[in-house]
């Protein structure tokens, strides 16, 4: 039975799945299995599946559509390992990836069901991650990022379940919230994952993006109510943020109840929208120039 069972779900992206099990093939540390989940693509995912020719590789095919949570579950249902890797199929993985993960589990206590790493992708919503007791701050914002990161393991989604298909997005936030409601988290503070966002991925929908989101503040309504006043605020602030990047209206409604909600909050409000109301006057005297 191999040790790490790699979680790769995939739909249309045969030009980008070579890639990202190359970089599991490429691991320094090789006792694994990849299952891959093939979400009805339509192109020619099977066949390049099956011309890497390593019997460590799995194939699965959904006949209809699914969504990337529902490959990723289908993928899960078939794994054997003592811990679950989560790849993209658009993303890649360092070749030491896994195996300093394992080294961080080794030497991490019993209560300790995550390792996850930092990715090359730089965002101004998540600056700070954390490790230990995360169950507050990660309802604040979801700084673990990515699927492409984490290890966990498996024993951990007998608690949790499987991801939630029904998000149209965030369904990675989601499951890092619940997972951090019974387990401990370790952050490696090194770059061992490269992160492409694709222009026609559901975190770059508007639509898809949006409802994620309000789903998701919906479903821990309870949870971040009983947040600290400053941690309320914060993630407020964090969902006015990306409406106001997604120019959604909402984003008045999260600054003012950010502000409400904690009024020490108010300098970093202001001082965000000053600044980017400069940005977009220099970018607005530039485009006339």
């Amino acid at each position: 039975m191999p040790r790490v069972s790699v979680i790769i779900p995939t739909h249309n992206r045969a030009h980008l799945l070579n890639r990202a099990v190359q970089s599991v093939l490429d691991q320094t540390y090789q006792d694994f299995e990849i299952i891959i989940t093939d979400d009805a693509s339509t192109d020619n995912t099977e066949e390049l599946v099956k011309g890497f020719n390593d019997g460590r590789i799995q194939y699965y095919r959904h006949e209809k559509n699914q969504g990337g949570s529902a490959a990723r579950n289908t993928s899960m249902k078939h794994a054997s390992g003592e811990y679950f890797a989560f790849l993209d199929s658009d993303d890649e993985w360092f070749p030491d990836k896994l195996e300093k993960q394992l080294t961080a589990f080794e030497k991490g206590e019993n209560k300790l069901g995550v390792v996850y790493t930092d990715f090359d992708y730089k965002s101004e919503l998540a600056k700070t991650k954390y490790s230990g007791n995360i169950s507050q701050s990660i309802l604040v914002v979801n700084f673990v990022g990515t699927t492409s990161t984490p290890l966990v393991k498996k024993e951990c989604f007998d608690k949790t379940g499987f991801f939630d298909a029904a998000l149209p997005c965030g369904q990675d936030w989601d499951m890092w919230i619940r997972l951090a409601q019974h387990y401990e988290f370790y952050f490696i503070d090194e770059v061992l994952v490269r992160y492409y966002l694709q222009p026609a991925s559901i975190t770059m929908s508007k639509k898809g993006g949006q409802e994620g989101l309000l789903r998701i503040e919906e479903k821990y309504k309870g949870e971040i109510g009983n947040l600290p006043k400053r941690l309320q605020a914060e993630h407020y602030f964090v969902l006015a943020k990306v409406f106001y990047w997604r120019r959604n209206s909402l984003c008045l409604k999260y600054f003012a109840k950010s502000i409400t909600t904690d009024i020490s909050i108010a300098p970093e409000v202001i001082d965000y929208l000053f600044i980017n109301k400069i940005r977009k006057l220099f970018r607005g005297k530039a485009s006339t120039e």
